[in-house]
């Protein structure tokens, strides 16, 4: 790998949400390898309800707040399925909701902060 590969791994790994993403897809892994296993129901579903809940309600506030000041976008229909999945039981649905809108803010953040870096080498 590169240098500019590197700092794009950098930037998506610094952010929040790809803390959250990459943390969302160790859990979904965990818990999907607990089944394969036939382990504990609880051992499957607490590291999805960890991440749900952790990932999921400040996402959920975040969304709610644009909604409240009528600047509703697509992620509105991911709020309602996280929502739902956990109203439902259905942690696994949610964590994967939960790994979309957090690694597509991870890859939007880091994409963005590669575009300024270049205007910026071209501003030179």
């Amino acid at each position: 790998m590169g240098i500019r590969d590197d700092s794009r791994i950098h930037a998506f790994v610094r952010s929040a949400e790809g803390i959250l993403a990459i943390a969302t897809a160790v859990a979904i892994g965990v818990s999907l390898v607990v089944r394969a296993v036939h382990g504990p129901l609880a051992a499957e579903l607490t590291p999805l309800i960890v991440v749900v809940v952790t990932g999921g309600v400040p996402l959920v506030w975040r969304i709610s707040k644009d909604l409240w000041a009528r600047e509703p976008g697509a992620d509105l229909l991911a709020v309602l399925g996280i929502i739902t999945s956990a109203l439902l039981g259905e942690w696994l649905v949610g964590a994967i909701i939960v790994l979309m809108l957090s690694g597509g803010e991870a890859l939007e953040a880091a994409a963005t902060s590669r575009a300024n870096a270049v205007l910026d080498a071209l501003d030179r």
